[in-house]
C-alpha cells in the first residue's frame, strides 16, 4: 500500500503542476512584459524535498491541502492578497512553511516591482524624438563640455523626480539589497542618496526600467532650451528651481517642491546629483556619434549630472558634467529611471 500511495501522489503532483502551469500564465501575462522570466515561478519550483519531512508531502492525503493552496495563484487576487495568503500557509501548516514563505516572499517582490513600475509610468514625462544642442557654447562652461554639438535622440520616457527613500526602501524589502545608512535628515520623500551606480542601475532594472543616458538626460534638463540653466541663463533665479548652497541649508528635501522645467520635470538640477548609464570620457563629445550616443564602451567613472544639494549653481548648469568611481556612494547623489 505505501508504494501504490507513493504513486497515486505523484500522479496527482504532476497533474496539479501541469494545470497550474496553463492556470498561472494568463494572469501573469497581464503584468509588464518585462517582468516576464523573473516574475513568480509555476508549481515545480516549489516542490523540494529540502522543504519537507522525507517526502510526505508526496502522500495523496497531504498533497490535497497543499493543492488548496496553490489556487492562490488562479485567483484573480492581487499580488499583495497572494503573499499575504501564502504567509498565512505559512503559518498554519509547518509542512507548508518554507515553501509557502518562499512563494509569499515571490508575490511581495512581484507586488513591489509592480508599484514601482505603475509609480513610474504614472510620474513619467514624454520626451519627444529630435535634435537638440549638447554642451556648452564657445567661452563658456568646462573643457570637457565642448564642442557644443547636435545630437539626435529618439523618443524617450524619463521619471518626473529622482528616486525617494521610500520607493528605494521597498525595492531593498523586497529583494535583499542592502540600504546604505543615511543621515537622519533623509526622509521618505526626500531622495535617496548614498547609492552607487550598481545600486541605481539594478533598481531601474527592476521596476522595469533602466538609468537615463547622459544625453537623455541633458535633454530633458534642458526642456527644449538652449540657456545655461532649463529657465534661461540668469543663476539668480536658480532658487525656484533647486535646492542647492544658496537655500538648502545643508540637506536634501522632499522631491518636487521646487517649480519644474517647461517638460514638467522636478529636481533635474540640485538637491541630488543623478547618475546616467554612461561611462564618462572627458573628450567623447569630440568623437560622439550624432544619434542616440550611448557613451564610450568603458571607463573607470559613470556620469553624474545636475547638480546638488551642496553644490554651487554654476555646477547646477544643464551641460555641466561630473563623474565617479560607480560603486561610491557619497551623501550627494541619487537617481531616476529612464524608458522607452
Amino acid at each position: 500500500m505505501p508504494g501504490m500511495r507513493r504513486l497515486v501522489g505523484a500522479v496527482f503532483v504532476l497533474a496539479i503542476a501541469a494545470t497550474l502551469c496553463r492556470a498561472e500564465a494568463p494572469a501573469l501575462a497581464a503584468a509588464p512584459a518585462v517582468f516576464g522570466p523573473t516574475a513568480p515561478g509555476a508549481l515545480p519550483s516549489f516542490i523540494d524535498p529540502a522543504d519537507v519531512d522525507g517526502d510526505a508531502l508526496y502522500y495523496e492525503e497531504d498533497i490535497v491541502p497543499y493543492a488548496a493552496a496553490l489556487q492562490v495563484d488562479r485567483s484573480t487576487a492581487t499580488a499583495s492578497e497572494k503573499a499575504a495568503a501564502w504567509r498565512g500557509f505559512a503559518r498554519s501548516d509547518p509542512k507548508l512553511a518554507r515553501p509557502a514563505a518562499r512563494r509569499a516572499a515571490e508575490w511581495e517582490n512581484f507586488a513591489a516591482r509592480q508599484a514601482a513600475w505603475e509609480s513610474s509610468r504614472k510620474d513619467s514625462a514624454r520626451i519627444p524624438a529630435g535634435e537638440f544642442l549638447m554642451g556648452s557654447p564657445d567661452g563658456q562652461g568646462e573643457p570637457d563640455e565642448h564642442p557644443r554639438h547636435k545630437v539626435f535622440l529618439d523618443a524617450y520616457s524619463i521619471d518626473k523626480y529622482p528616486v525617494t527613500v521610500g520607493r528605494y526602501k521597498a525595492f531593498a524589502a523586497a529583494t535583499g539589497r542592502p540600504q546604505h545608512p543615511r543621515p537622519v535628515w533623509n526622509a521618505d520623500d526626500h531622495p535617496v542618496v548614498y547609492v552607487t551606480w550598481d545600486d541605481a542601475a539594478a533598481y531601474c532594472e527592476w521596476a522595469g526600467q533602466r538609468l537615463p543616458t547622459e544625453a537623455e538626460w541633458e535633454k530633458a534638463a534642458r526642456g527644449g532650451s538652449r540657456s545655461a540653466f532649463g529657465f534661461g541663463d540668469d543663476a539668480g533665479r536658480i532658487g525656484d528651481y533647486a535646492w542647492y548652497i544658496g537655500n538648502s541649508s545643508g540637506t536634501t528635501h522632499p522631491v518636487g517642491t521646487r517649480k519644474p522645467n517647461a517638460y514638467g520635470l522636478y529636481d533635474m538640477i540640485g538637491n541630488v546629483y543623478e547618475w546616467a548609464s554612461d561611462w564618462y570620457g572627458e573628450d567623447y563629445y569630440r568623437d560622439s556619434p550624432p544619434r542616440n550616443p550611448q557613451g564610450p564602451g568603458s571607463g573607470g567613472a559613470r556620469v553624474l549630472r545636475g547638480g546638488a544639494w551642496g553644490i554651487t549653481s554654476y555646477y547646477c548648469r544643464s551641460a555641466n558634467r561630473y563623474s565617479s568611481a560607480p560603486r561610491v556612494g557619497y551623501d550627494l547623489r541619487g537617481f531616476r529611471c529612464a524608458g522607452r
